[in-house]
């Protein structure tokens, strides 16, 4: 009988090195393997392609997306598709599911159809964790991460493995001979070709609080808190016209407001995580911002770390 796994969880970067190390495990390559749906398949579909004779390879690899459905399956469905599989010699099987099956009224039989693999998402408080996880796989490319470029790109990306090993491939095309990544080669290559005009407004609009910060700061690494501060403030601006005119439709916004219709229809879509009360209390934070800046310019020896202090209790 030939392996079954179970790999579960959002972490799309994860889940392709699990595929890859269980691949590698079974001497096959990623040619042997044959991508279904058990949405699209259902269970009799799924143990017809299982019970098919591999025609060019010894080996093959079943991959099983969609597979949520199958803890919505019955007992007797799944205890016939483990029976079919163990007759097979030739098969590994990998059920993939994004959501976590453990709450599934099948979760014990799924845990003993094969080994479960998490592929869970590092939350945004991990950053030691994530900092380690880099430098490790950086060591096995052999060269080295420091720290601080570590630290860096986790300020800037946040904890999604996915942006951040696709940042490192290209830190490492970038080094060539080099065998040390630093932060100067984080700022020159990741930073300066992603900051962007839309980062700030988007994560207010998304009440993303961290990612938010994280854009913050970088903007502040070349910019005056100023104008910064004007485009917030313009942004929480339109949230309260928007309140003020709601029930109106997106094109006779967009004509009354003087913007764009696909703009005010994203941010329509931010009202529900921003209250008049709430927005009311961000200008609030803003406008006295801003008489601090320009009333104590002179006497302000970080005026970029009292902009940022004051922004973070806007999302508190």
């Amino acid at each position: 009988m030939a392996d079954v796994h179970i790999i579960h969880g959002s972490d799309r970067w994860l889940c392709r090195q699990t595929l890859k190390q269980l691949l590698a495990a079974s001497k096959m390559s990623s040619a042997a393997v044959e991508t279904v749906s058990a949405k699209d398949l259902g269970p009799v579909g799924l143990l017809d392609r299982l019970g098919a004779v591999p025609l060019f390879a010894a080996q093959r690899c079943v991959w099983v997306e969609d597979a949520e459905c199958m803890t919505a399956w019955p007992q007797a469905q799944l205890t016939a598709l483990k029976q079919c599989h163990s007759a097979q010699d030739s098969v590994t099987l990998m059920i993939y599911m994004v959501k976590s099956f453990g709450k599934s009224k099948n979760a014990a039989s799924l845990r003993g159809f094969g080994k479960v693999h998490d592929c869970l998402p590092l939350t945004e408080w991990q950053h030691d964790t994530a900092c380690h996880e880099m430098q490790a796989w950086v060591r096995q490319q052999r060269k080295s991460l420091t720290q601080p470029a570590a630290r860096l790109l986790i300020e800037w990306l946040g904890t999604d493995r996915d942006l951040l090993y696709s940042e490192l491939q290209k830190l490492l095309s970038y080094m060539g001979e080099r065998g040390e990544i630093r932060e100067n080669d984080v700022v020159a290559v990741s930073l300066a070709q992603h900051i962007h005009p839309f980062a700030l407004t988007d994560a207010v609009l998304e009440n993303n609080g961290p990612r938010f910060m994280r854009e913050l700061a970088l903007r502040l690494r070349d910019e005056h808190p100023l104008p910064l501060l004007g485009l917030l403030a313009g942004q929480f601006r339109l949230l309260l016209q928007l309140w003020a005119h709601r029930g109106q439709s997106p094109e006779t916004l967009a004509a009354l407001l003087g913007r764009k219709p696909f703009v005010i229809t994203k941010t329509l879509k931010a009202l529900p995580h921003w209250p008049m009360a709430r927005c009311s209390r961000a200008l609030q934070r803003l406008h006295q911002c801003d008489i601090a800046l320009k009333g104590l310019e002179g006497s302000l020896n970080f005026p970029e770390s009292y902009f940022m202090a004051q922004c973070a209790r806007i999302w508190i």
